[in-house]
């Protein structure tokens, strides 16, 4: 792993930055490994960095993250690295932070909001109808 993150590997910059952000709670060293990995093209970080911007209050600046990576990818995209990453954190004993609370609560979308179909997330607040939601 010393080797990949001396290479500047984008692969090594993501899952160092999910050790150090879930495992090692540290949590600004994490986000710097994942920005950094998402600024380069890697999808995942792209998507898990967008997220958790959203969770921490900056909203605006991870639905752009989220939107950019739509665009070029596609709505489907969004939804299989969600699935992904879900699968991955199966079993892993993380804990809701008050922040991710609070910008859960910011986050509700407009009434008129969820103009694609139910199972999809919605393009323009990335909320679902479903019981299965991306949480965002």
């Amino acid at each position: 792993m010393e080797k990949c993150l001396k290479r500047d590997n984008v692969d090594a910059r993501y899952v160092q930055g999910i050790l150090e952000y879930f495992a090692k709670n540290k949590i600004y060293i994490g986000l710097h490994h994942l920005r950094v990995a998402a600024k380069r093209g890697h999808k995942e970080a792209r998507f898990i960095y967008g997220v958790l911007l959203m969770s921490l209050g900056t909203t605006e600046k991870g639905k752009k993250y989220l939107k950019k990576l739509k665009n070029e990818h596609g709505v489907a995209t969004l939804e299989t690295i969600w699935s992904t990453i879900r699968t991955s954190l199966k079993g892993a004993e993380l804990h809701m932070k008050k922040v991710y609370h609070q910008s859960q609560a910011k986050m509700i979308p407009e009434i008129n909001c969820h103009q694609s179909a139910p199972i999809t997330a919605c393009p323009n607040c990335f909320h679902r109808r479903s019981s299965m939601s991306l949480s965002l």
